[in-house]
């Protein structure tokens, strides 16, 4: 069978059954032109697709690492935490969001057939709970606790502007994005003193702090250098605080809040309520750690659920 018709009747439908899936980086088979590489990529994406269809208790993932001297052990299901922010993520004020909640319809549609903003939606969809999970994996902190806490900041939106194409005013104040990251945040772990990035005094090397080593490969990996002079420190918090403020990558605002979380629960001793009062820090801490301990409550439950 010639290379242009397997790619039009097989590669083609199989690359729109993986999107409806919900399978994420899928690779392109444009640049394909011989066919044992082209049976390689049909291959891997019907497992792809297999995948996604196995049963969530199946697709249970268990995380057991050894983080800063601490041990973590946690499992956490992506189809549940999916499930629960589509039907039901609050705002604020305990509001039922129906932001994500047009999810299941549009992966039903075929890509031809959705949207521009359907797409957009998805994407942003897809990616958030992406890059969550991996944080999690990554740095050993339970995605449920990394939801709860972008539950409760922004109800699961952090991006500029909504898919739905109204403005989406997250990024207000002094918090940025998913984790509401603000400059302070920069400041303490660049080694500095101060409530702000103009009364910011630093004083000591980064590597000075137990927690520090991911944010230095994190900040590395993105271009900064946290253990630039002391003299340099300030301009350098500015760089980041403002690609933070730019809120156009939601991985790195992710990954950066994360680890903010993870010094908090090591502060705590793992006690997530305690860590989500300081993570918060504002005149409503308390009722804020008690709205996240709860989402966070209601997402173990769900994953529960999906194990039966």
């Amino acid at each position: 069978m010639p290379i242009k018709t397997v790619k039009k009747y097989i590669c083609k439908p199989l690359k729109e059954r993986a999107e409806m899936e919900g399978v994420t980086n899928i690779e392109s088979y444009d640049n394909i032109n011989d066919i044992n590489n082209l049976n390689s990529y049909i291959k891997k994406l019907v497992k792809q697709i297999k995948e996604a269809h196995l049963n969530p208790h199946d697709k249970e993932i268990r995380v057991r690492k050894k983080v800063n001297g601490r041990n973590v052990d946690f499992t956490y299901n992506r189809a549940s935490l999916e499930d629960h922010v589509i039907n039901h993520a609050t705002d604020k004020y305990g509001n039922k969001l129906t932001y994500f909640s047009r999810i299941p319809a549009i992966r039903k549609k075929s890509p031809a057939n959705r949207t521009l903003q359907e797409k957009e939606l998805l994407n942003e969809f897809n990616n958030y709970i992406t890059y969550v999970c991996k944080a999690g994996e990554d740095y050993g902190v339970d995605p449920k606790r990394i939801l709860a806490i972008t539950q409760q900041e922004v109800g699961c939106k952090g991006l500029n502007h909504l898919a739905d194409g109204k403005k989406n005013n997250v990024t207000g104040g002094n918090g940025k994005g998913y984790m509401q990251v603000t400059s302070v945040c920069i400041v303490d772990v660049l080694g500095g003193q101060g409530n702000t990035l103009d009364e910011a005094v630093f004083n000591s090397n980064i590597k000075s702090k137990s927690y520090n080593k991911d944010f230095e490969k994190l900040l590395i990996s993105e271009g900064f250098n946290p253990n630039c002079p002391l003299s340099e420190r300030k301009a350098e918090a500015q760089k980041i605080w403002q690609k933070l403020i730019r809120n156009d990558d939601p991985e790195f605002n992710i990954r950066f809040g994360t680890l903010w979380l993870r010094y908090q629960l090591e502060k705590a001793n793992d006690n997530f309520k305690t860590a989500a009062v300081n993570y918060n820090g504002s005149s409503t801490k308390y009722q804020y750690a008690d709205s996240v301990s709860k989402f966070f409550n209601q997402l173990v439950t769900n994953q529960r659920k999906f194990k039966h």
